[in-house]
């Protein structure tokens, strides 16, 4: 029989057509994209209609489409997600584990769907079936760093009460969640990570970047302030090209958050003007090619040393940058082969 006999009336939610109509083989009819009625009637939003298949045929749950998909995860991921819906068929499916049903052709599990959409009583209904929290879905991610990229804080709250190691697993790119919501300036998501082990302010992604890289570059103040009162140790890490936060903020031209790191006293961060990245150069270097005056200043006043005891590995201090910032600027007005910019990113970065 023609898979339209379920399909089309799913789509319409005509309950008595398909009463007419259904029977062992339509029920489990497919489409060209392999979905059920079920899977229809719950992607149209026709609820009623979905619960009469699942009283059914509560096996349709277990049925995937082409894309990995069952009716849970389609509930999960509709533009008219209903949450009575999805508690309704984790009722029905209380003979089959969970586990059982992993995760789609994109890599996404039940768990990281509630997480991403923001369900936080799917979230709960799942964590109390016994759902793997750890499980790793799309870049690596797992649910904590969709309930943290996506601003759930009660889901990221249940999620590191039901596992607190979740908050030292790093995605595809070595990012853990704190990353993000360092990088969001998401101080209340960052106080929650932290207060379930601040040790995670510690840990660097794929480009060596801790989380406090991450805000300095971004200018997010309030986390900058949270992470170097709450992980002092912090300040001293460096990336895979030897900088430390403040080179980072230095260089993003993060004022507030250079400001920041100068009058925190903490003896620390008294050598953070005078590191030298894989390059030589120290903030001052970076602050000079930006010929910023007021960033000068600052780090001048905070012991950076302008003249030689400050080479970088082209041989130049950070007053002989400012010196070229001039003479480089008229030279690439006149040449067409090469901007200011390149001109100074030679001499700058020159191993």
């Amino acid at each position: 029989m023609s898979h339209s006999s379920l399909i089309k009336p799913a789509q319409r939610g005509d309950l008595c057509e398909l009463r007419q109509t259904w029977n062992d083989d339509t029920l489990n009819a497919t489409d060209p994209a392999g979905n059920t009625a079920l899977h229809v009637a719950v992607m149209a939003g026709r609820d009623d209609l979905a619960k009469e298949l699942c009283r059914r045929r509560p096996m349709l749950l277990m049925k995937e489409n082409k894309q990995g998909n069952t009716p849970l995860h389609c509930a999960l991921k509709s533009s008219v997600h209903n949450e009575s819906l999805f508690k309704y068929f984790m009722q029905a499916f209380s003979q089959v584990t969970v586990r059982r049903l992993g995760a789609n052709r994109d890599g996404e599990s039940l768990l990281y769907l509630a997480a991403d959409r923001g369900s936080l009583e799917s979230v709960n209904l799942l964590l109390q079936r016994g759902e793997p929290t750890d499980f790793v879905g799309p870049n690596g991610w797992t649910a904590l760093h969709a309930a943290v990229f996506r601003r759930h804080t009660e889901i990221a709250e249940e999620l590191l009460q039901n596992d607190p190691k979740l908050n030292h697993k790093k995605d595809a790119s070595g990012n853990t969640p704190l990353h993000y919501a360092a990088g969001y300036d998401d101080i209340e998501m960052v106080n929650l990570i932290l207060n379930t082990d601040e040790d995670v302010g510690y840990l660097l992604n794929v480009d060596g970047h801790s989380p406090l890289h991450v805000a300095a570059g971004l200018g997010q103040t309030t986390v900058v302030e949270a992470l170097i009162e709450r992980c002092p140790g912090c300040v001293t890490l460096r990336d895979n090209v030897r900088r430390n936060a403040l080179h980072v903020a230095v260089e993003a031209r993060c004022l507030c958050v250079v400001e920041l790191f100068l009058v925190k006293h903490h003896p620390m961060f008294n050598g953070l003007v005078r590191d030298q990245d894989w390059c030589g150069n120290t903030p001052l270097h970076l602050a000079a090619v930006k010929g910023d005056s007021e960033m000068l200043g600052l780090l001048l006043t905070a012991g950076a040393d302008a003249d030689a005891n400050s080479l970088n590995h082209a041989g130049l201090t950070p007053r002989d940058i400012v010196d070229l910032v001039g003479s480089v600027a008229q030279a690439s007005s006149t040449s067409r082969s090469c901007s200011s910019e390149t001109m100074m990113e030679r001499l700058l970065w020159s191993p």
